[in-house]
């Protein structure tokens, strides 16, 4: 009898470390994905409101940050990416919360938004806030029911 609840301890204890071990922080589920870096709906295309150039970067305090550049007349916006979670392969789940004042009454609002990849690019499927709001469903912006864009990974 010892010996079996010693073999369900150390059995409770691997599998406590295991998942330990697998536990992914945000940044390292947004670099396993790939979402890292730089993408456009056009990297051949200077940044603009039409064609926005997002950049994921971990900062110096060990926040993942999202840098939206709408162009040189424009302010860059700021989100924090409070936290990712890769469902699939091709599926990543992250939750983006907007941290700067340029967003005016919407500043603090957090996005579940689900993003899929395929051929290297990358489009939102879900975009749901923290104010109830369903942005992009299906990946089917809400808005204007045209499909989500697609974004590809600017060389940098």
């Amino acid at each position: 009898m010892r010996y079996f609840l010693h073999g369900i301890l150390a059995a409770a204890l691997f599998a406590l470390l295991a998942n330990a071990a697998f536990a992914q922080t945000t940044w390292d589920a947004m670099q396993s994905f790939g979402l890292t870096g730089t993408w456009s709906p056009s990297c051949k295309t200077a940044a603009s409101p039409s064609n926005y150039w997002m950049t994921y970067y971990l900062d110096a305090s060990g926040v993942v940050r999202r840098r939206v550049d709408l162009g040189p007349d424009r302010a860059n916006l700021m989100n924090a990416v409070d936290s990712a979670r890769i469902m699939t392969s091709t599926t990543i789940d992250t939750h983006i919360r907007n941290d700067d004042p340029g967003y005016g009454e919407t500043n603090g609002l957090v996005f579940d938004v689900v993003l899929v990849k395929e051929n290297g690019r990358v489009r939102t499927l879900v975009s749901t806030g923290s104010d109830g709001k369903e942005y992009i469903k299906g990946g089917i912006v809400a808005a204007n029911g045209q499909p989500s864009v697609w974004l590809e990974k600017c060389r940098q």
